[in-house]
């Protein structure tokens, strides 16, 4: 996962999104969550990512310090939960 990205529209690291191979992974849930607890984007599709928007949609989410949670399934039928944090620089 990568730790920082600048969602500026320049098409460079617009977009926070799990990097890895998702093959016979079952249940994936991606949510990222500010520092007051409100979640601010969730997806069940590997293949979308935050844009630093409010479910990418809503208004911009300051720069600051975000943390994200992943659930899945991994292949093996095994549950996995990866947590951290990223930046968001504007």
């Amino acid at each position: 996962m990568p730790n920082a990205f600048t969602p500026n529209n320049d098409g460079l690291n617009d977009e926070l999104i799990p990097v890895g191979i998702f093959k016979g992974v079952n249940d994936y849930h991606f949510s990222v969550w500010n520092r007051w607890g409100d979640r601010i984007f969730e997806t069940e599709d590997f293949n979308t990512g935050w844009n630093g928007q409010r479910n990418n949609t809503g208004e911009f989410a300051p720069p600051g310090m975000y943390t994200f949670i992943i659930n899945y399934i991994n292949n093996f039928g095994k549950p996995e939960v990866l947590k951290g944090h990223i930046t968001l620089i504007r």
